[in-house]
């Protein structure tokens, strides 16, 4: 003997109504953990906005749920009601699922343009370009994909319909352009430290240089300079010749008379 809480959930179950906007609701709950599981991949890290709404999708099915498995309506009104408020919740579930999508679209997307820039301004355009030769088509993409999400708020109406889009195919696209970006950023720091480390030996051999030219300047100047140290301690143990002028004067003593 079946119970009668199992009973109303096979009622409730068996409405098309409410079949498919589970059905619908369960569709986003998975694409939903698709989206976030992806955003986490690329970001290291949760995105707790999709997380949070997901909780909240999670409460309304509890909702649902409870009054698919309460007391058996009494009439057709009661009917009714319950149906609305099943449809509802199922409804609004959905809804969280879709904006937990577009939450971790949006940090996925803002990450990769954080990281695009980052590199840019270590390596510069023409050397990244030089590693990764993608990397032209990933910023086409990237271009397409920030359009998508324009348009997503001009046209809101669309916006499922637009990340959708997003999730299934550009985005796709955009992270495998963007993981080899990253394998290229290890060949590209390699490079630079190559470059540094030639910048360093070529300082040491510049200073080396003027050091070792110095030495053997002052080695060729030491005669000169001994020479002339020779010649100046000679003058200064002469005593100076006197001048007429300064020749002494006799004294002269007159006769005594």
């Amino acid at each position: 003997m079946t119970s009668a809480p199992f009973n109303d959930a096979c009622i409730w179950m068996c409405d098309p109504d409410v079949r498919d906007t589970l059905r619908r609701a369960t569709v986003q709950w998975n694409r939903a953990e698709g989206a976030i599981k992806l955003a986490e991949r690329l970001r290291g890290e949760v995105v707790i906005p999709s997380i949070n709404e997901l909780r909240y999708a999670g409460r309304r099915l509890v909702d649902a749920m409870s009054l698919a498995v309460g007391t058996m309506p009494s009439d057709d009104t009661e009917i009714i009601t319950i149906k609305g408020n099943i449809l509802a919740f199922t409804r609004e579930m959905e809804h969280n699922c879709l904006r937990a999508q577009h939450d971790a679209v949006d940090a996925a997307i803002l990450f990769i343009h954080r990281r695009i820039d980052k590199i840019l301004d270590e390596f510069g355009a023409a050397l990244v370009v030089h590693f990764f030769p993608d990397f032209v088509k990933l910023r086409s993409d990237m271009r397409i994909v920030d359009q998508f999400m324009v348009s997503s708020r001009e046209e809101r109406h669309k916006r499922s319909d637009y990340y959708g889009n997003l999730i299934d195919i550009y985005l796709p696209k955009v992270i495998t352009l963007y993981d080899s970006m990253v394998s290229s950023e290890d060949l590209l720091k390699g490079h630079m430290e190559d470059v540094q480390k030639k910048g360093r030996l070529r300082k040491i051999w510049t200073i080396s240089g003027w050091a070792i030219a110095f030495i053997v300047g002052l080695i060729g100047a030491l005669p000169t300079l001994t020479s002339w140290l020779s010649e100046s301690g000679k003058v200064t143990a002469e005593p100076p010749a006197r001048s007429l002028s300064q020749a002494p004067t006799e004294k002269v003593t007159p006769a005594l008379r």
